[in-house]
């Protein structure tokens, strides 16, 4: 076991004189920071609640956490219905876990777990029923819309992505070809902010009045768009990578077109397309930090709203160091699960 670790050592870290002189610099380096790091964050940093307790510090002041925990999780959530928020985000999470255990994806209990979880998560959060008080979308926020726009985004999105990749290779319909295309081309070829500005603020605009659509609808639906346009175009690249002759022989065996594309081919391209679409989760999981241009306040823009309040002036640092450890767990988890479906496609 040691003569390995001294090989791997010898190999990767010395095995010149530049590795080595490199290696040194970027240890000390590493070491120093580290050093300074922890004196900062752990040392001599004030932990409490109230903004007293980072008096005289000179390190970093995490009470700024601890005073705002609930608005960084769920916004502006009422105190006394917060339980309903942190349970349907504990619900979402054990559906995620169950979801990645491979011995309940050979089943068909995925089937009736997440549109449970899914009626029981709106039912907890939006009220209004099964006696549970009406909380206005107003109120959302911080992890609560993060998670909440990118999940539902993509849950929605790459059905409509597989619908709108098969009509853009559609031959026998040209009109839906022709407006497939346009949807897909107009979507992706601007940024994402101009289409949220567009679902959000332009879009009401051309609706009758009587149309009051919720503000987090709206941004919903720009968010579904966006999703659905990238996933088309990652569809269309896998279709494209099976075989005319799989389509040959499914026509062969007398399969009409929609029997060829779901029991033929795109069983076949999901599969391979499945690291993708966790890699696209994890920019839509980022890219929700910019509705705060619309006047939502997710995890990214709670920390804006929390780091502008007077009391805590000098505490911006910790907020937004916060946040991103909170994006980076979420996203390395999903690199590292995206990572093990490679891996397990292709060993079969």
């Amino acid at each position: 076991m040691m003569s390995n670790v001294r090989n791997w050592i010898h190999e990767h870290l010395f095995g010149s004189w530049i590795s080595g002189l490199l290696t040194v610099t970027f240890g000390w380096l590493l070491i120093e920071f580290g050093r300074s790091f922890y004196g900062w964050a752990w040392r001599d940093a004030a932990f409490g609640t109230t903004s007293e307790s980072c008096a005289g510090t000179t390190g970093a002041c995490w009470a700024v956490i601890g005073d705002f925990w609930n608005i960084f999780l769920v916004g502006l959530y009422p105190e006394d219905q917060r339980w309903r928020p942190y349970t349907a985000l504990i619900i979402l999470g054990l559906s995620v876990a169950i979801s990645t255990i491979p011995r309940f994806n050979r089943h068909r209990i995925l089937y009736y777990l997440w549109p449970l979880s899914i009626i029981t998560i709106l039912i907890l959060v939006k009220g209004g029923g099964f006696g549970l008080e009406h909380v206005p979308t107003r109120l959302w926020g911080g992890l609560l819309i993060t998670i909440g726009l990118s999940a539902a985004g993509l849950a929605f999105g790459i059905p409509l992505g597989v619908l709108l990749a098969l009509g853009r290779c559609s031959k026998n319909y040209p009109v839906i070809r022709l407006l497939s295309t346009m949807f897909i081309d107009l979507v992706r070829s601007v940024p994402f902010v101009l289409v949220l500005i567009i679902g959000t603020i332009l879009l009401p605009l051309f609706l009758p009045s009587t149309w009051d659509i919720d503000l987090l609808l709206r941004v919903q639906i720009a968010v579904i768009m966006s999703a659905a346009a990238n996933s088309a175009e990652i569809v269309r690249g896998g279709l494209a990578g099976i075989g005319r002759g799989q389509e040959e022989a499914a026509m062969a065996l007398g399969l009409g077109y929609w029997h060829t594309q779901c029991l033929v081919l795109l069983p076949q391209a999901l599969r391979f397309m499945v690291p993708v679409f966790v890699s696209m989760f994890i920019v839509f999981l980022k890219d929700t930090s910019l509705v705060i241009v619309v006047g939502l306040f997710d995890l990214l823009g709670t920390a804006t709203l929390v780091s502008g309040n007077p009391q805590w002036t000098g505490a911006k640092i910790e907020a937004y160091l916060f946040v991103g450890t909170l994006y980076f767990l979420m996203c390395f988890s999903i690199s590292q699960y995206s990572r093990r479906l490679e891996i397990t496609r292709t060993s079969i």
